[in-house]
């Protein structure tokens, strides 16, 4: 699950970075990435909240 957090933690970042510095751009394969890496951690908890 480390690594897990390790890209919850990047996508964070990018978050912030666009939310905050005036201008950075995120590229459409950063983006899905992300979501692909967030669906991966969702399926992840998911199966520890079900199967601890």
């Amino acid at each position: 699950m480390t690594d897990d957090l390790r890209k919850l933690q990047r996508a964070f970042e990018l978050r912030q970075r666009s939310d905050y510095h005036e201008f950075i751009q995120i590229t459409r394969e950063q983006a899905q990435e992300t979501v692909a890496q967030a669906e991966t951690f969702l399926e992840h908890t998911r199966r520890a909240l079900v199967d601890p």
